[in-house]
């Protein structure tokens, strides 16, 4: 019989942690009114530790019984599918909308709330903060704080640091709202797959619209840093490639849905933009480039809904990426080739760590290389049979920890069990499979180009996200095989 430490084991990661979002309610008698529902959040917290150590003592049980007839795996595999699916269905995924002037992005928001919505998805949407304020100055906001343009560091870097503390603000009561909303709607008979909220620009864009002094002096003032804004704060990125890069005879300064237009770039300064847009974002986690090169406007559209379905784990979506074999290079051969060419921007790299709970999920931490100053991030994947991803799923560092362990215990209690002893447990299984890889990622074109290069098997898998055939849109120095 399994001991008290491994019926612990036993109980998900979810179990005492994000445990407030889940009530439970006595059935009323017939005529009576419903007795209100009883989550932790409105328990003392004596009467939410009884809770827990109920519903631990109820999934204990649970193993033992399991542990008498033989179904210990098959209860554990139910356990981590119900955990993974509550997890998935409590996610508000934070997705940035962004890219140059005249880039499409009204409408598309639009399109992708439609969508969303369809999917039976909460979706909360943030306007473009600057386009409003610019409204509630009564268009004075540009003219009084540029007066002698953006190079005045310190009068724009107020005017920024302004526009970053409203944007902020207002983000952080959007996404309270989509956790509130999702939390109660989800016990409902028809709960929702999620809830999504999209951002019509991130706070990260305003570092387009600013030189490296006026930025600098914005995070002193509000006490961060850029990587910390990019990457706390957001989930996905989305980058639309302006009108006049491509598509130049359809750029114009009208802004769809508004009779009054805050834009007046040239379409050379909305190409500079656009550039300098990608680059502010160039470190992201997650970040996809929708140009004009090849495509209509209606393709543009169907190539950004296309997008957002793989983001939340569509899998008709899933030919939107394109995977080839390469030409073996080291990372650091990719990243000198990047460097010495003209047509690429920038190039960074990660270093990635893979444990495998089982063939069709694994754990993976990916920490920042070279260029890279971002934090470390961690993800629960699942696999398909031939261990390409399917979903992935943002954890933090508690959650990944709470997940590897509890998956070591069930192992090494099962082998014990076996009359297993610790010094075989490696050769029976009893530790994980790992993998490392280092990836280098680069903007060419309007795509951005993911190589995931693993030195011990020495093959290089290049990753592109494009309507175009892939072999097209790669630089000429990586080969395909």
């Amino acid at each position: 019989m399994w001991s008290a430490v491994a019926r612990r084991a036993a109980v998900p990661a979810f179990i005492g942690t994000s445990f407030a979002a889940y009530s439970y309610c006595e059935k009323p008698a017939g005529g009576q009114k419903p007795s209100p529902q009883r989550t932790l959040s409105n328990l003392t917290k004596e009467q939410a530790d009884v809770q827990k150590k109920a519903l631990q003592g109820l999934l204990g049980r649970m193993v033992d019984d399991a542990d008498r007839t033989g179904g210990v795996e098959e209860l554990q595999q139910t356990l981590a599918k119900l955990e993974d699916e509550l997890w998935a269905r409590g996610r508000v995924h934070r997705i940035v909308i962004t890219g140059g002037p005249c880039a499409g992005k009204s409408t598309i928001m639009s399109d992708l709330v439609q969508m969303l919505k369809e999917r039976n998805y909460l979706v909360f949407t943030m306007p473009e903060v600057a386009t409003e304020m610019f409204k509630w100055s009564d268009g004075k906001m540009w003219d009084d704080f540029s007066a002698q343009g953006p190079d005045d560091d310190r009068v724009w870097a107020s005017l920024q640091t302004s526009l970053t503390r409203v944007q902020m603000a207002i983000e952080d009561s959007i996404v309270h709202m989509a956790h509130r909303s999702l939390s109660k709607r989800r016990k409902g008979p028809n709960p929702p797959s999620g809830a999504v909220v999209l951002l019509d620009r991130g706070v990260i864009d305003n570092v387009a619209y600013c030189t490296d002094e006026a930025w600098a002096m914005v995070l002193e003032d509000l006490g961060t840093t850029t990587a910390r804004l990019r990457d706390s704060r957001y989930d996905h990125v989305i980058h639309l490639v302006t009108a006049a890069h491509g598509a130049e005879q359809h750029y114009t300064l009208e802004q769809a849905g508004s009779e009054e237009s805050a834009r007046g770039e040239t379409a050379e300064q909305a190409r500079l933009l656009d550039g300098r847009t990608l680059r502010a974002w160039q470190e992201t986690k997650s970040h996809f480039i929708v140009g004009n090169a090849g495509v209509t406007w209606p393709q543009k559209r169907e190539r950004a809904k296309a997008i957002l379905g793989l983001l939340l784990g569509d899998a008709a979506s899933g030919g939107l990426v394109q995977k080839l074999q390469c030409a073996y290079l080291p990372p650091q051969a990719i990243l000198a080739e990047a460097a010495a060419d003209d047509e690429i921007p920038w190039a960074v790299s990660e270093h990635v760590k893979m444990t495998y709970l089982s063939e069709r999920s694994r754990l993976q931490r990916t920490s920042p290389g070279h260029g890279g100053g971002g934090a470390v991030r961690y993800f629960l994947q699942d696999l398909d049979a031939d261990g390409h991803v399917t979903r992935q799923y943002p954890m933090d560092y508690w959650t990944y920890s709470q997940k590897l362990r509890t998956v070591l215990s069930t192992r090494s209690d099962a082998l014990a069990k076996a009359g297993v002893a610790d010094s075989d447990a490696a050769e029976w299984g009893g530790q994980l499979r790992e993998a490392c890889e280092e990836i280098v990622i680069f903007a060419f074109g309007d795509n951005r180009i993911r190589c995931r290069c693993s030195a011990e098997r020495s093959q290089l898998e290049v990753e592109v996200c494009s309507s175009l055939p892939a072999e097209q849109v790669l630089p000429p120095w990586l080969r395909q095989v």
